[in-house]
């Protein structure tokens, strides 16, 4: 990305791949929240080591059978996807978030804290695309 180049939006990334909701080895990981203002009460604080997010998915559309954008950024038409590891315990936990794209500077914000810590973690390798 260059210095004049407009950032993605958090709807308009398509991460390579996938990662499937819950944990494997253990049943009810997976937590699903109405809104992003209730998933930030019990999440947005809390000690970032123990909850390290280490993917999230911004879903929209016919392709994961959700409503298309009608053009209100206020309708919950979207579903984060958050993908949080407990590092103490390795214990591997999802979460599903109504959305809608006025969320995005908050959810954009949440996840930037995320994403700095896991850049930390791979120091000394460089995160720079």
């Amino acid at each position: 990305m260059t210095a004049t180049a407009k950032p993605k939006r958090l709807w308009e990334v398509d991460h390579p791949y996938y990662m499937t909701a819950g944990n494997y080895f253990k049943a009810g990981m997976h937590t699903e929240w109405e809104s992003l203002e209730d998933y930030l009460a019990e999440f947005g604080e809390t000690d970032i080591d123990r909850n390290l997010v280490i993917r999230w998915d911004w879903r929209e559309g016919e392709g994961w059978e959700l409503p298309e954008y009608s053009g209100s950024d206020t309708d919950k038409i979207g579903r984060l996807m958050i993908q949080m590891i407990g590092q103490r315990k390795a214990l591997l936990h999802s979460h599903e978030v109504a959305v809608c794209r006025n969320d995005e500077s908050a959810a954009r914000e949440y996840l930037s804290h995320h994403a700095e810590r896991i850049a930390q973690n791979w120091e000394p390798l460089s995160l720079t695309f």
